[in-house]
């Protein structure tokens, strides 16, 4: 007797040590279907997700079928063993009771661990059941929005295209880092209405292309600062193949530490615009938010006494909370300074009033 309960033992601990390696398992494939459902992955989250609920269907069942074969087993041995022993009939009937009733407080346990265990699961699959249909509420937004600003953009470049008829493709692309569609369209806009003669630009770029454009057929000519020597060779590069680069004055501006009131900046280098005066249109696509907060901000202290009466200052990514902050620090700063409004939060137009 006391060999068959160890080996009843034992097989209670194969069963429990393989029953831990399952769930762990199980527990693993979830967190996997998780992931990537989280990554947008949802082909592999519904498959990880129901290869995680077999796997624990099937465990529960496996389980319980074993605990009741062990049951069956014992019970029959006990049976037999009571026939051919009957002088010990009494004691080992009431071994077995005691061993019945032992395996039953296991069995219970047992269970109740298990319906534990399925009602916690049962929670988490209804929670990342509704994370799942946010997600999928979420998706289904964002590709709305991304298919109605593609369509957006589209209907910007035809028009945009459409005003010039000796463009020099292939064009510099829009969007990224670069002046999106419609900004460039109102920027373009903004310049037949203006008609600017000195124009300053900080970051060079697709922009500087279509303002020397403009300047080709406005008249005009345009000073464009950057930082890294490598982008404004490309500028170059791209003016001199659309024959542009005797409108633009492309100039290498080191960032350098200025001081304003509100604290140390790394800017262009003031010795770049030494000789520029009288400038009637400023586009601020720079420096990059990465050289500091509110990076851009010394623009319009910086060249304040450079500009025109009535000058126009554009700023571009003014949809980003710290471009929308230097937006209202400017007009706190310079009162004489009014917001254009336009259909696009990508950039922000401030018109000077010459009175």
């Amino acid at each position: 007797m006391c060999l068959e309960q160890t080996r009843i033992s034992q097989k209670v601990d194969v069963l429990r040590k393989y029953g831990i390696l399952s769930f762990i398992a199980i527990v693993i494939v979830a967190l996997l279907g998780i992931i990537a459902a989280v990554l947008e992955w949802w082909a592999y989250s519904l498959i990880l997700g129901f290869i995680a609920l077999v796997g624990l269907a099937s465990l529960v069942l496996l389980c319980i079928r074993y605990i009741a074969r062990l049951m069956r087993t014992q019970e029959r041995k006990a049976s037999t063993e009571s026939r051919c022993n009957s002088e010990h009939l009494a004691m080992r009937i009431g071994e077995a009771q005691q061993k019945n009733e032992n395996l039953l407080l296991i069995q219970q346990r047992q269970i109740g661990a298990i319906d534990t265990n399925v009602k916690a699961y049962d929670e988490k699959f209804a929670e990342l059941d509704s994370r799942i249909h946010k997600v999928a509420r979420s998706t289904a937004d964002h590709i709305s929005q991304t298919v109605r600003h593609s369509t957006n953009e589209i209907e910007a470049l035809l028009q945009i295209f459409s005003r010039f008829s000796d463009l020099k493709l292939p064009m510099p692309s829009t969007g990224g880092w670069a002046l999106d569609a419609r900004s460039l369209a109102h920027l373009i806009s903004i310049f037949e209405e203006k008609r600017p003669q000195r124009i300053l630009e900080l970051g060079s770029g697709t922009s500087t292309v279509w303002l020397a454009y403009l300047c080709r057929l406005y008249g005009g000519k345009v000073v464009a600062l950057d930082h890294l020597e490598e982008y404004l060779d490309q500028t170059r590069g791209t003016l001199k193949d659309h024959g542009l680069d005797s409108f633009v004055d492309a100039r290498l501006a080191p960032l350098e530490e200025v001081s304003r009131d509100r604290g140390s900046y790394k800017w262009y280098a003031l010795g770049a615009l030494e000789d520029v005066e009288n400038i009637d249109m400023v586009l601020v696509d720079g420096p990059p938010a990465t050289t500091g907060k509110n990076a851009r901000f010394p623009a319009l202290p910086n060249v304040i006494d450079r500009l025109a009466p009535d000058a126009t200052v554009i700023l571009d990514d003014a949809h980003r909370p710290e471009e929308a902050d230097i937006v209202d620090l400017w007009q706190s700063q310079f009162p004489e300074f009014t917001r254009q409004v336009l259909d696009t939060p990508r950039i922000a137009v401030l018109n000077r009033n010459a009175d």
